[in-house]
């Protein structure tokens, strides 16, 4: 499997860890991830349940926030999420919890 492959696959993953842990409902909640220094990273989109995500309903976006790959509609939070890419060349996923007021940013092997 490709690396690209394999962070979209920890996006998917991560999303329904966050649901399995009670952590969102519904629809709420969003995760993005990028390879290590990109300017581009994937985003889980906007209205799609975690049960139901794959990794073909992800949204691939650039740092401006411009839709570079995928059909649906990427998360509400997706110029948040660029934002912190665009100041934190070391973070290389970001969650969006409900519960708080921003995306949390996480550092690459954390």
């Amino acid at each position: 499997m490709d690396s690209e492959a394999s962070l979209r696959e920890a996006i998917v993953d991560a999303a329904r860890r966050m649901r399995d842990a009670g952590l969102v409902a519904g629809t709420s909640g969003n995760v993005s991830a990028r390879a290590a220094h990109a300017d581009q990273f994937w985003i889980t989109p906007s209205g799609v349940d975690p049960s139901k995500l794959n990794t073909q309903a992800l949204v691939k976006v650039g740092l401006d926030g411009a839709v570079l790959e995928g059909g649906l509609r990427p998360s509400i939070d997706t110029m948040n999420h660029a934002a912190i890419y665009r100041r934190r060349d070391d973070v290389a996923s970001v969650d969006g919890l409900p519960a708080s007021s921003e995306p949390r940013p996480g550092r690459q092997g954390c």
